[in-house]
């Protein structure tokens, strides 16, 4: 009898776990921490996963969408930042750069990149807010 409701009790947790994940890959819009489960199981990119944090005031989110109708699956970074905004552009540019990516738009708050080998897009935006920076970048998965 014990040996069936613990059966019973790890087939409900391991089912409960399989739908918070599937909800969690089905979410259009949604905003986690690093280091949660949300985050291990939504953010896929290796380029947001590593994009450069300079000077960063508080915690940074990450964002990923499962795409809805035209939009696409897109992973994502947002964090503010105390440094200057020419050295973070500077930084984020050289970094993209080194990944592969190319631009295709520049302005002087941020750009858009695009990765042919991925076939992927990157939107850049740093945003001054006072004397800090809002550094948000999206990529974006093109789909066929």
């Amino acid at each position: 009898m014990a040996l069936k409701l613990i059966t019973i009790f790890v087939a409900v947790i391991l089912v409960g776990a399989g739908l918070y994940i599937l909800k969690l890959l089905f979410t259009e819009d949604l905003y986690v921490s690093k280091g949660t489960i949300a985050y291990y199981v939504t953010i896929r990119s290796t380029t947001i996963k590593d994009f450069p944090r300079l000077k960063v005031i508080g915690e940074e989110d990450y964002y990923s969408s499962c795409g809805d109708g035209p939009k696409p699956p897109a992973n994502g970074i947002r964090y503010t930042s105390s440094e200057d905004p020419l050295i973070l552009q500077r930084s984020i540019e050289e970094y993209l750069l080194k990944r592969g990516f190319a631009k295709t738009e520049l302005s002087s708050t941020g750009g858009a990149y695009v990765q042919s080998q991925t076939k992927t897009s990157l939107e850049l935006a740093i945003i001054p807010e006072n004397d800090v920076q809002r550094v948000v970048a999206t990529e974006y998965y093109l789909l066929e």
